[in-house]
């Protein structure tokens, strides 16, 4: 008889539980992923353009490279995702890219000086690595500078604007 009850019990704070959910919502205490907002939107330099865009929830960023051909066409040449890994408690992002020498992308990210750094490690199709750091600082609402160095020199740089 009282493991009836107990079932019946059990059952009904079950069945309150339940009834309760939709009223619920859950929040992140602390969105690590809000300094994005920046960079939000589309961005060109010479024929290439970046798009980042918000994930569900604002849990995630995804981000999009294309290269842009003189008659306006665009090619997707890389795409991946920027998450806060709470396993790790750090911004993750992980890249994969198709046309260019690298294929896979291993980023981690801080917010610094109201730009953007990463420190990433670059995988060719052999998964030869590279490290790099990366840096996107905003000059403008509409311009960042782009900065990837290597062994602390700048290998590639430019302007991107936004579009």
């Amino acid at each position: 008889m009282k493991n009836k009850i107990m079932l019946c019990l059990s059952y009904f704070l079950l069945s309150i539980a339940i009834a309760l959910l939709p009223t619920l919502s859950y929040s992140q205490s602390t969105n690590h992923l809000q300094s994005f907002d920046q960079f939000i939107g589309e961005w060109e330099l010479d024929n290439s353009l970046q798009v980042f865009e918000w994930g569900p929830g604002k849990t995630s960023v995804m981000a999009k490279s294309y290269q842009t051909g003189s008659d306006g066409s665009r090619t997707l040449v890389s795409e991946g995702m920027w998450f806060w890994h709470p396993g790790k408690q750090e911004i993750k992002g992980y890249v994969t890219a198709t046309n260019i020498p690298v294929v896979f992308f291993d980023y981690t990210t801080t917010f610094e000086n109201g730009g953007m750094a990463s420190d990433l490690t670059a995988y060719d199709k052999n998964g030869i690595k590279s490290a790099y750091r990366e840096v996107m600082e905003m000059q403008s609402d509409s311009t960042y500078k782009w900065i990837l160095m290597q062994q602390g020199k700048a290998v590639m740089e430019g302007v991107f604007m936004r579009e």
